[in-house]
């Protein structure tokens, strides 16, 4: 009966460490991969509204993360690269991209 209640504790405490400490559990660094495609050949995920590439997190990836090359969108990264020009016209078309392509998916 004691030995449960420790065993208990231990995975309590050790769920809790990785919950306070994602980046040593495996997600919230950095990989270094300049594309969706490379990014998730590598095993990370790619986050498509600032194209930050991600390691893997213990708990997968919120909203937005790309993890099967399937998912990369180049035209949708290339439209939010168009903000370091033009941020007005980036947000504009970006947000047209996302509208139509929720749209035009089968979910």
């Amino acid at each position: 009966m004691m030995a449960r209640r420790v065993s208990a504790l231990l995975v309590l405490l050790l769920v809790l460490a990785l919950l306070l400490d994602p980046v040593s559990a495996g997600g919230g660094g950095v990989c270094p991969a300049e594309s969706c495609r490379e990014c998730v050949t590598l095993g990370c995920g790619w986050v498509g509204n600032d194209l930050q590439c991600t390691k893997k997190g213990l708990f997968g990836f919120g909203k937005g993360v790309t993890t099967v090359v399937t998912q990369c969108t180049p035209l949708r990264d290339a439209l939010v690269r168009l903000a370091d020009n033009s941020p007005a016209l980036s947000a504009k078309l970006v947000a047209t991209y996302d509208f139509i392509r929720e749209k035009i998916t089968v979910k």
